[in-house]
């Protein structure tokens, strides 16, 4: 009986003369249903690295900030999808938050800060707050703390009184026109709509700052050899009271000239008596 001829050895993997295989439409079908799938998956646009630290893990969306918990493809717009992937830690996180909380003071004032409203300018969770400052009175201490500068950081020694004190009257009159100081001359001038946070920031912000100006005017009276009684106390409060009821009034830093004018015809003048009074004695 005759016999078919062997089929000649195919090199093309089972191609045909189309160049597709048998099983083509089915592999082109399956590559449809995977693309399907893996669109379907809650977690399939979410970033690589995550997906392989918390594979099925829904609440960690929830904890950066999404819409719907455990749905990454329910968030809303591309922003908040790269604020998601660009979530801030430590110490960045904090430093948008002390900012959101002076913008806050700024804009709304204490009455009008909350949690919430802090928690969504900085986009941080509302739990981070909690977790850092449990009261809203902390919250805002730190966030003017940090928005001041050092206390002793206007400890300039030129060898100059007079320069001396004009350069710490002019770093108070710079901070005051900076976000921490104007959120400051605020709650300062509300003090009686909320007196217990205007005693803490007195108490805790404005006199430690104003006391390295005290510390430039005991220098000179130890280069000087005397001991001063109560003849200067009023004297250290006159600078800084001059600059805080000048911004609080016209809510703009006082010009070179106008510092000049508050050092050389008042606080010189005044110190330099004290200094005489010093000299000749209680019983003078």
């Amino acid at each position: 009986m005759p016999t078919d001829p062997p089929r000649p050895h195919r090199h093309d993997g089972g191609r045909g003369a189309t160049g597709r295989g048998h099983d083509g439409a089915g592999a082109r079908a399956r590559g449809r249903s995977g693309r399907e799938t893996r669109a379907a998956r809650p977690d399939a646009s979410f970033p690589r690295s995550l997906r392989q630290t918390f594979p099925n893990d829904p609440p960690l969306f929830d904890t950066l900030g999404t819409k719907a918990a455990g749905d990454w493809n329910s968030v809303e717009t591309d922003e908040d999808r790269r604020t998601i992937r660009s979530r801030r830690r430590g110490a960045v996180l904090e430093k948008a938050i002390r900012e959101a909380v002076l913008i806050e003071l700024l804009e709304v004032g204490y009455g009008g800060l909350t949690f919430d409203s802090v928690a969504a300018r900085a986009r941080a969770g509302k739990a981070s707050l909690y977790r850092r400052w449990p009261t809203r009175e902390e919250l805002i201490m730190d966030a003017l703390n940090h928005g001041l500068p050092p206390a002793d950081d206007g400890l300039t020694d030129t060898g100059c009184l007079r320069d001396d004190v004009l350069l710490a009257l002019g770093r108070m009159n710079t901070t005051m026109a900076g976000p921490a100081g104007r959120a400051i001359a605020g709650l300062i001038g509300r003090r009686h709509r909320y007196p217990e946070l205007a005693v803490a920031v007195r108490d805790g912000l404005v006199l430690p700052r104003q006391q390295a100006l005290v510390e430039i005017f005991r220098r000179d009276a130890v280069r000087r050899g005397i001991v001063l009684g109560s003849e200067a106390d009023s004297l250290y409060d006159l600078g800084p009271a001059a600059v805080l009821w000048y911004h609080m009034l016209e809510g703009t830093p006082l010009a070179a000239a106008e510092l000049e004018k508050i050092v050389d015809t008042v606080l010189m003048p005044l110190w330099e008596r004290a200094v005489e009074s010093a000299r000749q004695g209680p019983d003078a």
